[in-house]
C-alpha cells in the first residue's frame, strides 16, 4: 500500500499532517491534543474487500479521531443470493434436446417464435416441459420425466382457467399454447402421425370459436398458418375434409396483408384431403376428378409464377459415392415450398389415378401439354414422365430439406410429417429402388418410418403407376 514512511514521526502525527517531536514511547503532541499516539512501529496496511455472511459490519472510526469523536457505525451489507444451477438445467436439457431429437432442428424456430409470442410465461413453462420431459424420457432420467410432467399440468391447469373467460383475442394467442402441448404429446409420448393429439382438436375447436376475422392482425396471422399446416397434416392422414378449406378461411385473414407463396400453396393443399374423403365415401369419382384437375392446374399455374420470382434459385447438385444427388435452393428456406408443392403435386396424381380407375375411358382427360408443365426445366428430368419427374424431384428436394433446413433461418410456421409422408408414401406404392425407399438413409428421422410416414398414402389401395416409372 505505497512505500515506507521515511520521516520518523509518529503514525497518529503523519496521519494528522503535523509536526512530530518524536518523543517516546509516545509522542507529547499528540497527548496534548487529545489524540492516542499510535507509536513509531511500522503497521501492515491492508484492505479488506470481503463482506460478512449476513451479518452486520461493525466498522470503528479511525483512530486518529479524537477519543470524544469515537463512535461505532453500523453498516448492513447486501448479501447477494446464491446462484442456483436451474439456469444450467434448462441450457442443458435444451442442448440435448435439439442434438438428438430427430425433428427437433425443423422446430428451432418455431419454438423460439412461440416462447416469445402469444403468452410468454406460460409457453416459456411448456417449453421447459418438452425439453426436461424429453431428456427425461430419453434417458430413463424418472426425476427430470417428473419435472417435465409437472411444469406440463402446471401449463394445462392455466389453459383451462383461461378458456371459458378469454376475448377472442386472447383465445387466438393461447392457440401459441396449445400448439406448443401438441408438441410435448408429440415429443414425450411419441404418438404416430395418424393420431390426433387432442390439444389439436382444441386448436379447431378455439378456430371455430374465433372465426377468421381474429387473425387479420400479422401477428396472429403467422398463429393461423401453424394452425393450418397443423390441421393439413391432420387431415391428409385421417383423409377427411379440413376446417380450414371454406373460402372464408382463405381471403378474411389476408384482408390487410399480401399472400406469399407459402400461404397460396396452402391455399390449394388444404382441399386435397377433403376430395380423398369424396372419392372413398361418396364414389362420385366425374367429380372428384374435375377438382383435381382444377387443383393441379392451380398448382402448375403457382410452380410458373414462383419460378419466375425465384430465377436461378434451384439447381442439381451430383452426388458421390456416400450420397445421391440433390436439388439445392438457395436460400434453403425455399426448400419448403418446393416440399410442399411436390407432396401436393404427387397427392394430386394419385387421387387422378385413382379417379381415372373408376372413370370411363377417355373422361376428362389432361392434355399432353398440361402434362408437359411438370416436368422441370433441367435436363435431368426430360426424358421421364410427369409422375417420375415429380417423384424424382421430391426425392432431392428431400434430400436437400433435411440436410440444409435445420442449419438454416428456416421459417417460424410449424413444419409437420405431412409432406415428407406424401412423398414417402407415393414413393413406396411405386415400388422404386428395389422395394428399399430412397428416402430411407437420408436422415434419422426415417428409422421408424412406417409409424410415422407411413399413412399418408393418398388412397387406401395404389393406382396403376402411371409412366412405366
Amino acid at each position: 500500500m505505497g512505500r515506507q514512511p521515511t520521516s520518523g514521526y509518529c503514525e497518529t502525527c503523519r496521519r494528522r499532517r503535523v509536526k512530530c517531536d518524536r518523543a517516546r514511547p509516545a509522542c507529547k503532541r499528540c497527548t496534548s491534543a487529545g489524540y492516542r499516539c499510535d507509536g513509531y512501529d511500522t503497521q501492515l496496511r491492508m484492505h479488506i474487500m470481503g463482506i460478512e455472511d449476513g451479518r452486520l459490519a461493525t466498522v470503528r472510526t479511525p483512530a486518529s479521531t479524537p477519543r470524544s469523536a469515537s463512535r461505532l457505525i453500523r453498516v448492513s451489507i447486501a448479501v447477494p443470493p446464491d446462484l442456483g444451477i436451474s439456469a444450467f438445467r434448462d441450457d442443458m436439457a435444451a442442448t440435448f434436446f435439439f442434438s438428438t431429437y430427430a425433428w427437433a432442428p425443423f422446430w428451432r424456430r418455431t419454438l423460439t417464435w412461440a416462447v416469445r409470442g402469444g403468452m410468454p410465461a406460460m409457453n416459456q413453462l411448456c417449453y421447459q416441459a418438452i425439453m426436461y420431459g424429453y431428456m427425461g424420457m430419453k434417458r430413463g432420467d424418472v426425476v427430470l420425466l417428473e419435472r417435465g410432467t409437472q411444469l406440463y399440468g402446471q401449463v394445462l391447469r392455466q389453459v383451462w382457467s383461461l378458456l371459458g373467460v378469454s376475448t377472442k383475442q386472447d383465445l387466438a394467442q393461447l392457440v401459441i399454447t396449445m400448439i406448443m402441448m401438441g408438441f410435448y404429446e408429440f415429443v414425450v409420448d411419441n404418438p404416430s402421425a395418424l393420431e390426433i393429439p387432442p390439444h389439436h382438436l382444441g386448436i379447431r375447436g378455439v378456430l371455430r370459436h374465433c372465426g377468421p376475422e381474429v387473425f387479420q392482425e400479422h401477428g396472429l396471422l403467422q398463429v393461423l398458418r401453424s394452425c393450418r399446416s397443423l390441421l393439413i397434416c391432420q387431415s391428409l392422414s385421417k383423409r377427411t375434409h379440413c376446417l380450414l378449406e371454406g373460402d372464408e378461411w382463405k381471403t378474411v385473414p389476408w384482408k390487410y396483408i399480401p399472400k406469399s407463396f407459402e400461404d397460396r400453396l396452402m391455399d390449394i393443399f388444404v382441399d386435397m384431403p377433403g376430395i380423398a374423403e369424396d372419392l372413398a365415401r361418396t364414389g362420385d369419382a366425374a367429380s372428384c376428378l374435375g377438382k383435381v384437375i382444377e387443383l393441379s392446374a392451380a398448382l402448375r399455374a403457382w410452380r410458373r409464377d414462383w419460378d419466375a420470382a425465384h430465377p436461378g434459385a434451384v439447381r442439381v447438385l451430383p452426388g458421390n459415392d456416400s450420397e445421391g444427388p440433390c436439388l439445392e435452393c438457395d436460400p434453403p428456406r425455399l426448400a419448403l415450398d418446393l416440399l410442399y408443392y411436390d407432396a401436393a403435386m404427387l397427392y394430386a396424381m394419385k387421387l387422378e389415378d385413382a379417379g381415372r380407375a373408376q372413370t370411363p375411358s377417355g373422361h376428362l382427360g389432361t392434355s399432353q401439354g398440361d402434362q408437359a408443365e411438370v416436368v422441370l426445366a433441367t435436363p435431368v428430368f426430360e426424358d421421364i414422365g410427369p409422375q417420375c419427374s415429380a417423384a424424382l424431384e421430391a426425392s432431392m428436394i428431400v434430400a436437400w430439406f433435411v440436410k440444409s433446413l435445420p442449419t438454416s433461418a428456416g421459417r417460424e410456421t410449424v413444419v409437420t410429417p405431412a409432406p415428407i409422408g406424401v412423398i414417402y408414401s407415393v414413393l413406396q406404392g411405386m415400388g422404386v429402388s428395389g422395394g428399399v425407399n430412397p428416402l430411407a438413409p437420408l436422415h434419422a428421422m426415417f428409422e421408424d418410418a412406417e409409424r410415422l410416414f407411413g399413412g399418408f398414402a393418398p388412397v387406401s389401395e395404389t393406382g396403376a403407376r402411371r409412366d412405366g416409372c
